[in-house]
């Protein structure tokens, strides 16, 4: 997957330090496994304040991944699009 998108394991690095920095910001614990998926970095999120992290009807976790999306295409406008699952 990272010899189709040379850039992907700095974009994985990047990626997963952002993710670290706002779950500490909010309180929150979780590990992060990235992969890249058709043109996509899907984010597998593993966490004990699960609940926390998804948020009333998925909202914490919609608002995390417009921030994330937000972040990397700030910084590279040709990050792919970063999906969040988590659990």
């Amino acid at each position: 997957m990272s010899e189709e998108n040379p850039k992907f394991e700095q974009q994985k690095e990047q990626l997963i330090r952002t993710l670290a920095t706002m779950f500490d910001y909010l309180g929150l614990n979780g590990t992060f496994r990235v992969e890249m998926r058709d043109e996509r970095i899907s984010v597998k999120i593993a966490s004990e304040d699960a609940g926390r992290v998804i948020g009333r009807k998925g909202q914490t976790l919609e608002s995390l991944q417009l921030l994330a999306n937000r972040i990397m295409f700030k910084t590279d406008n040709e990050f792919p699009h970063v999906m969040l699952d988590i659990d």
